[in-house]
């Protein structure tokens, strides 16, 4: 085998140990989420779409490496607030009409606040697109608790709370 074949091989090999990461890691967080928000909240083929959507961003963004990768880890954490609080303010203070229990919007819009500014604050420079789109996708099955609007709703808090991060992170440096 020469040097050029080994290389090429070792590359090959390198690629695909990517794509074997990046599904497991989509697999490992997308699926566990996917459940409790099928669990919580009442419109299950949404939450479907944004579980799959989320493992093909996570999929893809390892699979890439680079900048995307750089904002997969910081975007689950912040997204991870977006998912349990609004989950849990479900759970303990449910708002019921009939068969359906919402959390208010507001709150949607607060903790898409604070999402966004901790995915601004933790995204490293140049990553900040992905790092906001993964905490969103991961944040809005758990807004779900707010009913359809309650993604929407967290949208326009991720979008607030993003640009208040990073005037905040301008005029620190």
């Amino acid at each position: 085998m020469n040097a050029a074949t080994l290389a090429l091989e070792s590359r090959r090999l390198y690629e695909r140990s990517r794509a074997i990461n990046g599904a497991g890691l989509a697999l490992v967080f997308a699926a566990p989420f996917g459940c409790v928000s099928m669990a919580c909240c009442a419109f299950p083929r949404v939450t479907i779409t944004l579980g799959l959507f989320l493992g093909v961003v996570v999929f893809l963004s390892r699979r890439r490496g680079q900048w995307l990768a750089r904002g997969l880890y910081p975007g689950l954490v912040a997204g991870s607030l977006g998912f349990v609080l609004p989950i849990a303010c479900r759970t303990l203070m449910p708002m019921c009409s009939g068969q359906m229990c919402f959390v208010p919007l507001a709150w949607v819009v607060g903790v898409g606040i604070v999402c966004g500014g901790v995915a601004v604050a933790l995204a490293p420079s140049g990553s900040r697109s992905p790092t906001l789109l993964i905490a969103y996708l991961l944040g809005s099955m758990g807004a779900l608790a707010g009913g359809l609007a309650g993604p929407v709703a967290l949208a326009g808090g991720v979008l607030v709370g993003a640009a208040v991060g990073a005037g905040a992170k301008v005029v620190s440096e």
